[in-house]
């Protein structure tokens, strides 16, 4: 996919979005796979998982398809059910990488996120349950930042990490030229 609906204000990316027939992915795919004899693929498409309908549709796809795959893609804990999720091991899904941003509320508000931190704990507690890898990326400076909140972060970090290594980016905010925060 190109563009981003959602806005949040760290964000460049934000534009009309628009993606390509998951027919055309998957036919290039089968055509990797049995050209170069491929079984394992990396999406980088933050938005792969824009929604719950169109989540569910690439990987029934997949499915439908016979696809003997595995895959690696990042995700929105906004779009993660039971279902998805279950889907996503079914069809191949063996890693998820959450922008989870940060670990207070009142932080995820003012980044225009639309997220929340329940959503964050459910999708890491469903995606972990499938046993499906997971990564993150927390944001940490943003305007409005103060060590109360950083604890929250680091407090997040503890809990949903189980006790397991994760690879974990953690970003300095960064005010990108086109975003929200820059202006």
């Amino acid at each position: 996919g190109r563009g981003c609906p959602y806005a949040c204000d760290f964000c460049f990316r934000v534009s009309a979005f628009r993606d390509r027939p998951f027919d055309d992915l998957l036919d290039e795919m089968e055509f990797m796979q049995k050209k170069y004899n491929l079984d394992g693929f990396y999406f980088v498409d933050d938005l792969l998982m824009i929604n719950k309908q169109k989540i569910a549709e690439f990987c029934q796809a997949i499915i439908d398809r016979g696809l003997k795959i595995k895959y690696n893609c990042s995700g929105r804990v906004n779009t993660v059910t039971p279902e998805i999720i279950q889907l996503l091991k079914k069809s191949g899904c063996i890693s998820i990488y959450y922008g989870l941003e940060s670990g207070n509320e009142e932080i995820l508000e003012t980044m225009s996120k639309k997220t929340t931190l329940n959503q964050i704990y459910e999708a890491v507690r469903l995606t972990r349950e499938a046993g499906i890898y997971w990564a993150y990326g927390i944001m940490f400076g943003h305007p409005g930042e103060t060590r109360e909140t950083l604890r929250d972060s680091i407090e997040m970090i503890k809990k949903i990490s189980y006790g397991e290594y994760r690879s974990n980016k953690m970003f300095g905010c960064i005010p990108f030229p086109g975003s929200g925060l820059y202006d």
